[in-house]
This record gives structure tokens, C-alpha cells and sequence, in this order.
């Protein structure tokens, strides 16, 4: 019967060596640096001593076999050892308990030594790195790997390949017990870190490097999942035989680069280096050279780990005098069985004086950046001075426009200062400058700091003067009336420089002319949204809009905005009065916003003559529609018997294509078509609607579709209002050929109107006119028409 099971911590009596390395990794380790796992099996004999259902960060949640034919033991040949003994069945480390919080990125490095093989097997052991891992014995998906690396076992002892499973690559083949380094980034940007060989190494984001030793077998390759994280461990080992022993594992983000400073405190035979603190790091790695590409370093400081993450300079010492020298520091993550470090910080370079050289430095300024004018002074930042074998004269800080120093660190503060001090070593002193803008422009310099017998130096100061304005958007119009309208717009003061004074909307009549037109003040600002009333517009025109937001004496405007105001009213006709044989007075009520009306006087109810106007349709321009109607059709019939009048016709190939004519001047009286079918079958039929204005209604619906050319007509439509026709194919086989559609219509109209009375302006409500049957006025704004009152 087939065995399972796992091994963890309950039922084992853990040593004292074993209580330390738990403590460890609970506690100081993790606490003090964000480590996430380092194990090198050293505490205990016992396999269930690395494994814990909450582990700590030298545990994982599992260490187990699905049956005998995988052995898990510590080889303490040497130092101890992880070891997995396969010949069937399947054994996995597995820790899905989260790291916390999600790393970026990820340095993962492990020895490892294959023994007893006999046959190859690709991908025989697996290393997966991910989320929502569980504690089989079994590799996990792909969806759930972020990230994944293997080993082919080869048919030679102790020989192995590492694989990039994800990619299909494989690299060189190695033996022996081997250190392989496994870098990822999920960090959303490139980064860099220490690679093996002491080379500063890029990686870009959701890319991977594999290291054996010091050589790089896999360089940027794309990893698994790139929507998975890195909280999650697997190792599972389910194909081939052998042995595999691992140790000396360490796990942990890539340490965050510091920044270097400027060196301080310089005499002929040492100087301060001075970085800045990161998180997440035990210490730092500083290098100093005399080349500034480091490929020589100062006789004990090359990586040297300087221990601490609060510690921020180190003393360099036993340099020589008037010589130049580079150094740069990594943020370092040291533990007992090894460290990762960061890339490379910038390079500072100094130059130690003669012997008995006066000589200051100074540390850097930290820039001030944009700030508004009128708003300081800002600050303060510092830097700080150091001298060596000075003179007894003072120590100087000359003046920079825009700023303002203290060596007190807080009030008064002066345009420059004279610092005095007694000779030989000076400081470091800590300078307190503010920056106080009064104009928009760029400040930046350098501060001349000088004195002491020593040669001036310069301290770099940055700063402008901005006077940042709102963000101003011009809203839409709502409400338009004919002389009334409101406009919205949003004021956003996030990052503007200033009080806000006044806002509101400003209109014009011309296009592209902000500030030159009517402001229209506004008070009721919630947020960034506002709305201003305009009042005493003229009906029918086309006004243009800009929200504005003043600050002191400086507005801003938004983008221009466009209305256009609504039309007056029809006047409402009165029945005529004083009607004689010569003439009549029209009359008519009056209408809000009308500054005069038109009057126009026909002896025609229509104002003009109407005849009939024939339209015909023949398709010679094929499918392209002519002005007015929409076709779908594809494609036209040119082959004789095929068309009406004349080539071509419409081919309607398509179940529910369809043909819409132009719409009309005035209903239609009548309608016809040519139409013919080819192969379309007793169930294929043509639907021809007309439209009334409102809705569509059925004029035929024609099937089965004659097989001959056919020309139907309708001269009964009068009445039903069509000024618009539609025909539809519902197709079950064949073609439809369609062509010379006429319809006519009461649309040629001639104007008549009384002479002296078309469109006559008047300024009041009535008008004297001849002896005809008068029509309503119309305003002289936009209004339409009204049809005649009697008089």
C-alpha cells in the first residue's frame, strides 16, 4: 500500500541550536533588515525542524514526499544539507505562507550539488516563485508562477544543465556543488544590483537573470506570469533519479541604491565619504579609487562593508596628499551566510590638498525646486562646512540672489555671512539657508564659500520663482433661453500659486478675444465647480465663452466655449381691422425679445403657386446614391433584360438591403418602380414602405417577385402623406434587380406676395395694408412662419 507523509515541527524536541535559529528569524533578522529567508541547515539533523505551519523566516510551511521512492534527510557530509533521494514518487519544499510585505524584486540564491544520476530528464527539479502555492508534492500552474527555473539531469554522474523553463532556453552544463543566484524584478521598473563577478548589473521590470557562480547563464529573459507576485516558494522534484543536496539559502529583496554626498572633512591624507541612508539594508558597500572607472581601488576599501543602516559617512584613511580620488557606495544586505547588495551609487570625486594646504568642502544643498513667488521664504534646507589647516581668517558665505543663510539655524538670517573661527580644523559647521522668490525666474547658482587661507569653493544652489496658475475649464451652456443663459466652469487651485480674487464667465460676439468682453462674476464656487447667470442677450446669436479665475492682478482663462441663444416666439395674428376696398390693418400681439417684426401679404393661402414635380431614378451612377438617398446595395445588373429604361439597375443580392429616396419637398401622389427577379423563389419578397414624417407604413409587399421585368405603379397615395419611400429585400434565394423608380409631388412652388409686402420690416404690432386677406408677421429674429389668421 502506497505510503504518504510530511514532515514538520510538531512532535520533534528542537535543540537549543534550533530554538536560536527560530528566534533569529522571528525576531532580530527580520526586523531589522525585511529579510525574507535564509537557511543553511546548520541547527538541526532533523528534517522537521526546517518546516512550520506559520514559519519563520528560516522555514518552510512543508518539506514532504508523496511515498518512498523519495528519501528526505540532512547530509552532514561537510556542512549540512537539505537532501532528496529520488527514485519515484515526488518530495517539494513549499512555503505559501506570504511574504510581507509583497517584495518588487527578488535576489534568490541556494547551493546546489546533483549526485547519483544515471539517465537525462528535462526539467527534472523545479524552483517556482509566486502566489497561491499550496504544500503538494507537485510543481504549481503557470497561472499562479510568477516566475520559474529547472534543472535537466544529464546521463553523466554529478552533471546537470539549468533551464529557463518559461522561455525554453537551457544553459551550460555544470558539476559539482554550485552557487546559483536567481534575480527577479516585478518592481515596475528597471533596477539594478551587485552581480557575482563585482559588476554593477541592470534589470529591467518583469525580467529575470540566472547566475551560476560568476557566470550569467539567463540575462533579461521574460519570466511566467507578469500578472502574479513573489510571495510564495516551490521546490518539487517529480522526474528522473538521483540525488540533489541544497544549502545556504538566502533570500531577499534587492537593496535599495543610496545617495551619495560629497565628501567632507578633506586633508592631505583622508576625507568623510558621506551617503544617505536607505531602508531595508544592515549596512553599506563603499569602494574608493584613484580611477574613475575603479579598476584599481585604495588598498582596503574595495566593497568594504561598512555595518549599520543609520550610519551615513565613513572616515577614509592613509591617502596621499594632492591626489584625486572617486568613491561610491551600495546599500548591503549582510547575513550569516552571505549578502546581496545594490548597484552603484554616482561617483563623488575630491582631491586631497598638499601637506599644510589650507582646504574646505562642504556637503550638498538639497534643491528648493519651483515655488511661487511672493510666497516665501521657504525652507530651510542645509549644508554643512568643514576646513583643515586653516588660518585664523574667517570662514565666508558670499551672497546668491534669492537666498538667505544662518549659521544658527534659525533667526536672523543674512544676505551673507562671516563666520569666524580659530585656525587648524574647522566644523563641520551646518549652514541653514531659505529661499525667497520674488520674481519668475531661475535663481539657481553656486554659493562662493571661501576664507581661511583655503581656495574658494562652490556650493550649488537650486531654485525658481514660478507663479503656477490654476487649471480653468469652460463648462457647458444650460438653460438658454432667447436673452438668458447659465455657464458652468471648474477652477482646480492644486499647485496654483495665490488666492483666487474673483471668477466667473466672460462672453463675447467674437471668436478668440478673451478678456475683451463682458465679465459675469460668479460667488457660489463648491470645489472646483461654478456656474455664472448671463442675462440681456439678443436672440439667435452665436455668443463665445471663457471661465476666468483671477489671482492679485493676474487672470487665467480657460478654453473658449460657443452658444448660441434660442429664437423669439411666433407673434400670435389678430383678426384685421379697418378693412376697406383699398386695404386693412394687420394686427398682432407682441413677443418677448423681438425688436420688430416681418410682414409678408400674398392673395394666395401658400403664399405662392404650387405645380407637380416628377422625379425619376435610373441608377446611372450604380450604387453610389444620389444627393438625399441612402442605397445598400453592392453591386448593379448591366446584362440585357437585366435593367429598365436604361443600364444599369440596382442588384439587391442581400437579405435586407435596401434603397431610401430623397425626402420631399411635399407629399407624393404617386409611385413607380421596375423591378425583376433572378432565381428568387416563391419566398423572397420586396417590402416598399412610405413615410409621413412620423412613422412608416406599408404601400406593398411584393412576393412572390416577378421573374420578368416588371414595372409597378401607385397613383393612388394622395392623402397619405409620403415624402419618403423605402423598399427592403427579405432574400431566401436569388437576386433582385431594381431601376427607373419616379415619384411625383406638388414641390414646385412659385412665391407670390403682395408687391411692397414680402418680408416687410415693422417695428410695432400692426400695419396698414392693401384690401387682401393679411398673413400672421413674423419676428425679425429666427421665428418660423405661423400659418394665416383671417382678418
Amino acid at each position: 500500500m502506497k505510503k504518504f507523509f510530511t514532515l514538520n515541527t510538531a512532535g520533534f524536541r528542537l535543540s537549543l541550536k534550533t530554538l536560536a535559529l527560530v528566534l533569529l528569524g522571528l525576531g532580530g533578522t527580520m526586523s531589522v533588515s525585511g529579510q525574507l529567508l535564509q537557511q543553511d541547515f546548520s541547527s538541526s539533523t532533523t528534517v522537521g525542524t526546517y518546516a512550520n505551519a506559520t514559519p519563520s523566516n528560516g522555514q518552510w510551511d512543508a518539506i514532504s514526499t508523496s511515498g518512498g521512492g523519495t528519501v528526505l534527510s540532512i547530509n552532514t557530509t561537510g556542512s549540512n544539507k537539505m537532501r532528496f533521494v529520488r527514485t519515484g514518487n515526488a518530495g517539494a519544499m513549499s512555503r505559501p505562507t506570504n511574504f510581507s510585505p509583497t517584495p518588487g524584486t527578488m535576489m534568490y540564491r541556494f547551493d546546489m550539488a546533483l549526485s547519483g544520476n544515471s539517465a537525462a530528464t528535462t526539467s527534472a527539479a523545479v524552483w517556482q516563485v509566486g502566489s497561491g502555492f499550496g504544500t503538494a508534492n507537485s510543481s504549481e500552474s503557470n497561472a499562479n508562477t510568477y516566475a520559474r527555473i529547472a534543472i535537466n539531469i544529464t546521463a553523466t554522474a554529478g552533471q546537470f544543465v539549468i533551464r529557463d523553463i518559461s522561455n525554453s532556453t537551457n544553459g551550460g552544463t555544470y558539476a559539482g556543488a554550485q552557487t546559483i543566484l536567481w534575480v527577479m524584478n516585478n518592481s515596475g521598473a528597471a533596477t539594478t544590483y551587485r552581480a557575482p563577478d563585482g559588476t554593477n548589473e541592470s534589470l529591467a521590470n518583469d525580467r529575470a537573470d540566472v547566475w551560476i557562480g560568476t557566470t550569467r547563464e539567463f540575462n533579461d529573459v521574460a519570466i511566467q506570469t507578469t500578472s502574479q507576485t513573489m510571495t510564495d516558494l516551490k521546490f518539487s522534484w517529480a522526474n528522473g533519479n538521483g540525488t540533489i543536496d541544497q544549502d545556504n539559502f538566502l533570500i531577499d529583496p534587492i537593496p535599495t541604491i543610496p545617495t551619495s554626498g560629497a565628501a567632507t572633512i578633506v586633508t592631505a591624507t583622508s576625507f568623510q565619504a558621506n551617503w544617505s541612508t536607505v531602508a531595508g539594508v544592515t549596512g553599506y558597500s563603499l569602494d574608493v579609487s584613484t580611477s574613475p572607472t575603479f579598476s584599481s581601488f585604495v588598498s582596503g576599501y574595495n566593497n568594504l562593508y561598512v555595518a549599520g543602516q543609520a550610519t551615513s559617512s565613513l572616515s577614509v584613511t592613509g591617502l596621499s596628499a594632492s591626489t584625486q580620488y572617486y568613491y561610491r557606495v551600495r546599500g548591503t544586505s549582510e547575513y550569516s551566510v552571505g549578502s546581496f547588495s545594490s548597484g552603484n551609487s554616482s561617483d563623488q570625486t575630491l582631491t586631497t590638498p598638499g601637506a599644510g594646504t589650507p582646504n574646505l568642502t562642504s556637503t550638498a544643498l538639497t534643491a528648493f525646486g519651483a515655488l511661487c513667488i511672493g510666497g516665501g521664504p521657504y525652507g530651510p534646507n542645509t549644508f554643512t562646512i568643514s576646513g583643515t589647516t586653516l588660518t585664523t581668517a574667517d570662514v565666508t558665505v558670499a551672497a546668491l540672489s534669492g537666498f538667505e543663510y544662518s549659521a544658527t539655524g534659525g533667526a536672523p538670517y543674512f544676505s551673507s555671512l562671516s563666520l569666524t573661527q580659530g585656525g587648524g580644523t574647522y566644523g563641520p559647521v551646518t549652514i541653514s539657508v531659505r529661499f525667497n522668490p520674488t520674481l519668475v525666474q531661475d535663481y539657481s547658482g553656486n554659493i562662493v564659500i571661501g576664507g581661511g587661507g583655503a581656495s574658494n569653493i562652490n556650493r550649488a544652489a537650486s531654485g525658481s520663482g514660478v507663479n503656477t496658475p490654476p487649471s480653468v475649464t469652460t463648462g457647458s451652456a444650460f438653460a438658454i433661453t432667447a436673452t438668458t443663459d447659465s455657464v458652468a466652469g471648474t477652477i482646480d487651485m492644486t499647485g496654483a500659486c495665490g488666492s483666487l480674487t474673483a471668477y466667473g464667465i466672460e462672453y463675447n460676439t467674437s471668436s478668440g478675444s478673451p478678456g475683451s468682453g463682458t465679465q459675469v462674476a460668479s460667488t457660489n464656487l463648491t470645489g472646483t465647480s461654478f456656474s455664472s447667470a448671463l442675462t440681456g442677450l439678443t436672440p439667435c446669436t452665436v455668443y463665445y465663452t471663457h471661465a476666468y479665475a483671477t489671482r492679485a492682478a493676474v487672470t487665467t482663462y480657460g478654453a473658449e466655449g460657443t452658444f448660441t441663444t434660442g429664437t423669439v416666439d411666433a407673434p400670435v395674428a389678430t383678426a384685421g381691422t379697418s378693412i376697406s376696398t383699398s386695404g386693412f390693418t394687420a394686427n398682432w400681439g407682441a413677443v418677448t425679445g423681438a425688436t420688430g417684426y416681418s410682414l409678408d401679404v400674398s392673395t394666395s393661402a401658400t403664399f405662392g403657386t404650387s405645380a407637380p414635380l416628377t422625379t425619376l431614378e435610373e441608377f446611372d451612377n450604380g450604387t453610389t446614391a444620389p444627393a438625399g438617398w441612402t442605397i445598400t446595395a453592392s453591386s448593379t445588373y448591366t446584362s440585357a433584360g437585366n435593367y429598365g429604361a436604361n443600364s444599369p439597375s440596382l442588384k439587391l443580392q442581400n437579405d435586407g438591403e435596401d434603397v431610401t429616396t430623397v425626402t420631399l419637398g411635399a407629399p407624393a401622389s404617386d409611385l413607380s418602380f421596375w423591378i425583376k427577379g433572378n432565381g428568387t423563389g416563391a419566398s423572397s419578397s420586396l417590402l416598399v414602405e412610405g413615410y409621413n414624417g412620423t412613422t412608416w407604413s406599408t404601400v406593398d409587399n411584393i412576393g412572390p417577385i416577378p421573374t420578368s421585368g416588371t414595372t409597378k405603379s401607385y397613383t393612388s397615395l394622395t392623402g397619405n402623406g409620403f415624402v419618403q419611400f423605402r423598399f427592403t429585400y427579405s432574400k431566401t434565394a436569388g437576386n433582385l434587380a431594381l431601376d427607373d423608380v419616379s415619384f411625383t409631388c406638388l414641390c414646385d412652388v412659385t412665391p407670390s406676395f403682395v408687391t411692397g409686402y414680402e418680408d416687410l420690416a415693422v417695428a410695432g404690432t400692426s400695419q396698414v395694408t392693401p384690401a387682401w386677406t393679411p398673413p400672421p408677421p413674423t419676428t425679425t429674429a429666427c421665428a418660423p412662419r405661423e400659418p394665416a389668421a383671417p382678418p
